[in-house]
């Protein structure tokens, strides 16, 4: 283990954790994907706002692969390949990381006090776990890679495990607007999900925003807005 001015460092199978315990007893935990890369925004977020919630970033060692749902080959639609092993990340996540932190640092071991987010393909890996454990009552999908092959249909067929789920999702206005690949599908197929979504939901449930630019642009300032999100409706 090792501290830094917000965060306490810990590696559980070689993936590293960077952990903010708030002073509040029963605060909401946020684990957030991609944690080396989101490590610097949510401390400035952290210092600025000192809010009752605490934090699990989590890293991966291959995002690749940890955050989709099944294998995609290489092709001229995206020239890379994914290896498809969300489940085996979600399994990670709930046997090893949750009961750490929960016995570590004693977070409050409920539903309704854990949240699940990630910018792009870390989005798509939350709303499927939404879908794959009832362990997380709230989820954080920004960006979300829903140009995903066939993944808009599993979202439908597949409801989400909490009783009562709140959901933050959002979308940059000129993501994949300019794209020949699979990535020209990410605003209709984010706002084809949302509309079929969010009559399930109750008003304040339910969180949706359309940002400004593409996928790459203002990001620190959209998991923000979903953090903000969770400190306002999931205390």
């Amino acid at each position: 283990m090792t501290r830094s001015f917000v965060w306490i460092q810990q590696e559980i199978c070689g993936i590293k954790l960077y952990i903010y315990r708030s002073n509040v007893r029963s605060a909401t935990t946020i684990y957030f994907l991609d944690g080396e890369q989101f490590k610097e925004t949510f401390c400035n977020w952290i210092i600025e706002h000192k809010p009752a919630l605490n934090f699990v970033l989590i890293d991966s060692k291959n995002r690749s692969d940890d955050y989709t749902p099944w294998p995609l080959s290489a092709s001229e639609a995206m020239p890379k390949d994914f290896g498809g092993k969300a489940a085996e990340h979600l399994a990670f996540i709930t046997t090893k990381v949750i009961p750490f932190c929960e016995s570590e640092y004693r977070f409050t071991s409920s539903m309704e006090k854990r949240a699940i987010g990630g910018y792009s393909l870390g989005g798509l890996f939350s709303l499927y776990v939404g879908v794959n454990t009832d362990l997380f009552g709230t989820v954080l999908s920004c960006s979300s890679s829903l140009w995903y092959p066939d993944f808009l249909v599993y979202l439908k067929e597949h409801p989400f495990k909490a009783p009562h789920p709140k959901l933050y999702m959002s979308v940059g206005n000129e993501e994949g607007l300019t794209a020949s690949n699979l990535t020209k599908d990410q605003i209709p197929n984010t706002m084809a999900f949302k509309d079929w979504l969010e009559k399930k939901f109750q008003a304040n449930d339910f969180k949706f925003i359309l940002e400004e630019g593409n996928h790459g642009n203002n990001i620190p300032r959209r998991v923000e807005h979903a953090v903000g999100w969770v400190e306002e409706n999931c205390k």
